[in-house]
């Protein structure tokens, strides 16, 4: 017949003993701390994470700089600007580069690709960087046939 723990565990020294309920604790608290990770906190918010100014910047300018470039074009309905070929870059502190290529009807319908860059500089208490009133044009708009 087999024995039960509570026999095995009985049968065992005093030192066996001290290190079976040790483990036993110790197991416990892992596990302890392992629901609470994971258990959801209802005490704090779920806040949406805000980009830091930089980046936003960074992001808006780009839109930004793409719409002046369309309003610069004879045809601005037919601006196309291909997939990943617009670049961003922080040239000064509010200050950003970005340039690209279009692709847009000329002034005899034929569909071109131009080059293109403009130099924006972000107004410094502005919270809304969507927004075209926080952008002013330092440099360009310079389109490009080569």
């Amino acid at each position: 017949m087999e024995k039960t723990p509570q026999q095995r565990f009985s049968e065992m020294s005093a030192a066996e003993q001290k290190n079976a309920i040790y483990g036993f604790k110790v197991i416990a608290i892992v596990i302890i701390i392992f629901i609470w990770w994971i258990w959801p906190n209802s005490d704090k918010p779920v806040t949406k994470k805000t980009p830091p100014p930089v980046e936003e910047q960074k992001r808006f300018a780009g839109i930004i700089a793409q719409n002046i470039i369309k309003d610069n074009l004879k045809s601005p309905t037919s601006a196309q600007f291909p997939f990943a070929t617009t670049e961003t870059y922080q040239v000064g502190k509010n200050l950003w580069e970005v340039n690209g290529k279009v692709d847009a009807q000329n002034g005899f319908g034929a569909t071109i690709r131009n080059n293109w860059y403009v130099i924006l500089q972000a107004r410094a208490n502005c919270n809304d960087y969507a927004s075209p009133n926080c952008w002013s044009v330092n440099t360009g708009p310079l389109i490009t046939d080569k």
